[in-house]
């Protein structure tokens, strides 16, 4: 799940509609099996759920394995401007299996979601440093006297 800042189709992921083109950040998690969970049981149906100056989009999503969409049950948006004063709206999916089957639900310590979090920060930061340019230093911010 997150807050991408892109949408993939500017006619459907955005009021008022706009031509924009899809992101090849999507094609990439299309390519390793992930499948955005609201347009799997809402082909054409908008689901923005941020809002702001007029305009709403469907930049927060939730991408899910295939595996796990063909029990997709059901994926609802709900307004959050009087719940949390946000302009992003709460969104929510449902898994037949998991609501179905609580055995396989697993809890975990706050030593294992510690330890999952290092690791996703640890693969995050490694791929923005190989990734992202490096920007030197200015001495733009120093006034000569």
């Amino acid at each position: 799940m997150g807050d991408f800042n892109l949408i993939s189709n500017g006619h459907i992921d955005r009021t008022p509609p706009q031509h924009i083109s899809k992101s090849i950040f999507f094609n990439d998690l299309e390519t390793i099996g992930l499948i955005d969970s609201h347009r799997k049981l809402n082909k054409e149906v908008p689901g923005n759920a941020y809002h702001r100056e007029g305009v709403s989009t469907r930049i927060d999503q939730i991408w899910i394995s295939e595996n796990l969409s063909n029990n997709l049950m059901n994926f609802s948006i709900t307004p959050s401007m009087f719940i949390t004063h946000s302009d992003h709206d709460i969104m929510e999916k449902y898994n037949q299996e998991v609501i179905e089957d609580k055995v396989n639900i697993t809890e975990y310590s706050q030593e294992d979601i510690d330890r999952y979090w290092d690791k996703l920060n640890s693969f995050i930061v490694s791929a923005a440093d190989s990734k992202l340019p490096k920007k030197q230093p200015t001495n733009d911010h120093i006034c000569g006297h």
